[in-house]
């Protein structure tokens, strides 16, 4: 049975919770719509039920008491639904609901002269409701247009008047109801769950493109691009807080001459193994970019430079004492670096960039392997 439900309607797999937790607040709004068709019509059925009624006082006074508990149980109905905030919790919710509208059309039913048959015509419309109306897993459809169905068809037989035209129409429009409505709300259901897909797999595209635009491929640290903006956004803080910040410029030492001696694909090892190491030894709050070629940077937020310094040293002890694995032999490398700390005269991220490429240069030219710091004056807000 199961098996029949998932191939009249298809299911998403692990998508199907996250289709109807996205769908949720547009089927609450859609149900609260019934509900609202619901309370009218007990409204407007109110004076036929006085006309057909009058002179049976005690069933008139039945049917209208039917009606006051079906309104206030569409009231009570739409508060809960109102707090429903997961899906499985909708589903009961409006099974229930549902079940109790169609037993309730089926107890007014039975209030109606023998010769009425009026009311074969709300059991008509109320199926068709229930499958393309209300949003709702196809099981719980299902078994409420058939109760209705059953219900509908047992006051035709066992409480109206034998007319062969009513009771050879009326099984066929249920037949023929129950065809449209299936199909129709299958097949709109199934539309729903293709357009959630395509979102899923268009918003699954563009997480990866933003990867791509945003992070180096081969090291899988943000590229010059990603690491500049976010740069930049730490120096807005500064000079919005006056919460110092480091930056930290690193450049592999002869790499070239890697490259020219071991190939392109050892110094591709490298790199990826320099950014790993920095990666596994920079704190959980720093970032790390690559500018280009075999030249990195460390983002330090709420960090002077002594404490960068600590940080930047670390990284330079773990790559000169890590030996790198090619497929062709086994490497030893090390690193320069420039640290600067935000200052209050400068006026841009690049200022930064710029100071610590100029250390970086005087730390290659000194003999490489080391780091060079620039010692700002004490400033009282700065926090190691």
């Amino acid at each position: 049975m199961q098996a029949l439900f998932e191939s009249t309607e298809p299911q998403l797999g692990e998508l199907e919770e996250p289709y109807r937790q996205h769908y949720l607040k547009a089927d609450i709004i859609q149900t609260l719509t019934f509900v609202l068709i619901v309370v009218l019509a007990n409204l407007a059925f109110i004076p036929i039920d006085i006309s057909l009624l009058h002179e049976q006082p005690y069933i008139l006074l039945l049917t209208l008491t039917l009606r006051v508990i079906m309104i206030l149980s569409s009231i009570g109905f739409t508060l809960l639904l109102r707090r429903t905030y997961l899906p499985t919790s909708y589903d009961r919710l409006v099974f229930g609901y549902t079940l109790l509208i169609v037993i309730a059309q089926g107890v007014s039913t039975t209030t109606r002269p023998a010769t009425y048959y009026g009311t074969s015509t709300f059991d008509l419309l109320l199926i068709l409701y229930i499958y393309l109306v209300i949003p709702n897993r196809l099981l719980y459809r299902v078994v409420c247009a058939l109760v209705a169905s059953l219900i509908s068809l047992a006051t035709l037989f066992l409480m109206r008047e034998p007319a062969l035209l009513y009771w050879t129409s009326i099984p066929l429009a249920l037949i023929g109801v129950h065809l449209i409505g299936l199909t129709s709300s299958a097949r709109t259901y199934t539309y729903r769950r293709q357009e959630y897909q395509a979102i899923h797999t268009t918003r699954l595209l563009n997480q990866r493109l933003t990867i791509l635009a945003e992070i180096d491929s081969l090291t899988g640290a943000f590229n010059r691009r990603k690491f500049v903006e976010l740069g930049s956004a730490e120096f807005s803080r500064f000079q919005r807080y006056g919460h110092c910040f480091s930056l930290m410029l690193i450049d592999i030492d002869f790499f070239k001459r890697i490259n020219d001696q071991h190939g392109h694909a050892a110094g591709d090892t490298v790199l990826r193994s320099i950014v790993k190491t920095m990666l596994t030894d920079k704190r959980a709050h720093d970032t790390v970019g690559r500018l280009g070629g075999e030249e990195f940077a460390l983002l330090l937020p709420e960090t002077s430079n002594a404490a960068a310094l600590l940080v930047a040293e670390r990284i330079r002890q773990q790559v000169q004492t890590t030996t790198i694995a090619t497929e062709q032999s086994l490497l030893s490398v090390t690193l320069s670096a420039g640290v600067v700390e935000s200052l209050p005269g400068d006026t841009s991220f690049d200022d930064m960039l710029r100071r610590a490429d100029q250390l970086l240069y005087r730390a290659k030219k000194r003999g490489r392997n080391r780091i060079e710091v620039e010692w700002a004056p004490p400033n009282p807000q700065h926090q190691l």
